[in-house]
């Protein structure tokens, strides 16, 4: 009775998981390529127009705060990174089809160096709303 069923787990599980997963919406980053008019307000927000599933156009933002932080100059990813406040003249940058965050970042010694990082890393267009992946 045990053998028959692992065998029907293993022959019946590829099966459950690929229907599982196409039913969930996952996301590998890249906004830029269904976003246009990407732009950065208040040096943290990450605004857009992206398209949603039915090709119609959603304005949506993002708080880069939430997901980016400042490690002695260099931009990162981490939760509540706060990033803003020990950066300055920030804005995006598009190099190759890709959505750059660039900055001056304050380093421990208080000098500023200037950074970047490629915001399709982790940012997705999820049926025309940004989010982190």
């Amino acid at each position: 009775m045990l053998k028959r069923a692992i065998c029907a787990l293993v022959v019946f599980s590829p099966v459950l998981v690929t229907s599982f997963q196409s039913d969930i919406a996952l996301g590998t980053g890249e906004f830029t390529k269904s976003c246009t008019n990407i732009t950065l307000t208040q040096g943290r927000i990450l605004e857009a127009d992206c398209k949603t599933r039915n090709g119609r156009t959603a304005q949506t933002g993002i708080n880069l705060n939430n997901y980016i932080v400042n490690q002695d100059g260099r931009l990162g990813w981490s939760r509540n990174g706060n990033y803003s406040a020990s950066s300055r003249n920030c804005d995006v940058d598009f190099q190759g089809g890709r959505t750059f965050l660039m900055c001056d970042t304050r380093k421990r010694d208080n000098s500023f160096t200037g950074a970047s990082l490629n915001l399709d890393k982790h940012i997705a267009n999820i049926n025309g709303t940004l989010t982190y992946e």
